[in-house]
């Protein structure tokens, strides 16, 4: 537009010797009209690339938003699941450690219960294996195989006592 000016302030300078005033306006009208219709035809061309650019760059968007869409709703859905295994999984560790504090509650009661049982056995099997004694020693006594003193005849009667 700058250069349309400058060219009409110009021209008139060099038509000046040839032609009349009309003819230069008209010259110089023409002249523009070329000029415009030629920066009209530069200004269409890059018009003409920037909307592709443009309309290239939205569909890319466009792509992009619908592949990040897609991958949101995949991911989102992932999460809820394995949130629902974790809630899962919580329950089962709570469970288990129930059960465990009850298996070891259990598992000391039978110990000690055990402990008691062996305690029983052991004071019996200590009475049998006496009395076992006790008769041994009443069979052969009986059987003459031993001389029957009196101190022999005491202890034997203090172990039955026990």
């Amino acid at each position: 537009m700058l250069r349309a000016v400058m060219i009409s302030l110009l021209l008139p300078v060099a038509f000046a010797a040839a032609a009349t005033p009309v003819e230069k306006v008209v010259g110089l009208l023409e002249k523009l009209h070329e000029e415009t219709q030629a920066e009209g035809l530069a200004e269409s061309i890059q018009y003409g690339k920037f909307s592709c650019f443009c309309k290239a760059q939205a569909d890319q968007k466009l792509e992009n938003i619908a592949k990040a869409s897609s991958s949101i709703d995949r991911l989102g859905a992932k999460i809820k699941k394995l949130a629902s295994s974790i809630d899962t999984m919580d329950s089962d560790v709570a469970e288990s450690k129930k059960e465990i504090k009850s298996l070891e509650k259990k598992s000391e009661e039978d110990a000690d219960t055990r402990s008691a049982d062996h305690q029983d056995f052991t004071i019996k099997l200590n009475d049998m294996n006496g009395a076992i004694n006790e008769v041994t020693e009443a069979i052969e006594v009986m059987r003459g195989g031993m001389a029957a003193t009196p101190s022999r005849l005491c202890r034997s009667q203090q172990r039955l006592r026990r």
